[in-house]
């Protein structure tokens, strides 16, 4: 019935709004920064912003025009910047893959005197681009070469080869795994050197291949043969696990052993430019 008795058919309309009970919990934030879970997860967390601090270092050489030239092509900001993008796109966890990676790959080097030293991160599910993988290269300056007046051109020249033979990497990786089209190269010298230790330099590139030519097929067979790399009687693989919170039942004495060698390994050092 409507109002004043007058019969009517018309049904209830529902209410625009709909009360909701609001609840806050407190303390829940306070419980998890104390928890293990937390404590584990900040601990291995810890070399992650070795990362961090590469993302800084290769924006700094972009605004400062420190980079040196890639196939033939002048630096460039814009093709520069998307190596920084792709490495700021990675999650915090994957930083601290990457990172350990980086750091093994330099501890490996230096203990085993290699002038010569590369390791190829594949792309896993944790990977902010898929079909992206990267590729990090240790080259020690030529000391000895520059002795016998083999390297005129100085560390210049070192850097523009240490450069081609990045590029090399990265491209004999995408020609035999067709399944990626980005590769990311990082290229470091060799800290533990004579000039290496004045501070160095640090190299990155981006090599996308969407598709590919006879001529790419050969030049790449071509850079595989003229540097001598990736043959498969010499590569080692291995698998990498890891979790994003860790058991955090650590020694404290861990957490300084990491920040120990992170500051070893740390590139943030004065520059050669």
């Amino acid at each position: 019935m409507r109002n004043g008795g007058v019969p009517g058919f018309e049904l209830p309309r529902p209410k625009k709004f709909k009360e909701y009970a609001r609840i806050t919990a407190y303390g829940e934030w306070a419980a998890y920064i104390m928890s293990v879970s937390y404590f584990g997860k900040t601990m291995a967390d810890e070399i992650s912003y070795l990362w961090d601090e590469l993302i800084k270092l290769f924006t700094e050489n972009i605004l400062g025009g420190t980079s040196v030239r890639v196939l033939d092509t002048d630096p460039d900001i814009a093709l520069a910047e998307r190596g920084v993008r792709y490495m700021a796109l990675e999650s915090r966890f994957f930083r601290r893959v990457l990172s350990q990676a980086l750091a093994g790959l330099l501890r490996t080097a230096e203990e085993v005197k290699q002038d010569r030293y590369a390791r190829v991160m594949l792309p896993t599910s944790g990977n902010a681009t898929p079909g992206q993988a990267y590729v990090f290269m240790i080259l020690a300056y030529p000391e000895e070469l520059e002795k016998d007046g083999g390297l005129p051109g100085g560390y210049e020249q070192y850097r523009n080869a240490r450069v081609a033979m990045l590029q090399a990497y990265c491209l004999v990786l995408l020609s035999e795994h067709r399944e990626l089209n980005v590769a990311v190269g990082i290229a470091l010298d060799a800290r533990w050197t004579p000039k290496g230790s004045e501070g160095g330099s640090e190299d990155l590139i981006v090599l996308q291949v969407d598709s590919w030519t006879d001529q790419m097929v050969a030049d790449a067979a071509k850079a595989k043969e003229e540097f001598d790399i990736l043959r498969s009687d010499r590569l080692t693989l291995s698998d990498f696990h890891a979790t994003n919170y860790p058991d955090g039942d650590h020694k404290m004495s861990q957490l300084k052993k990491r920040r120990k060698h992170r500051s070893r390994m740390n590139p943030m050092k004065p520059r050669k430019r």
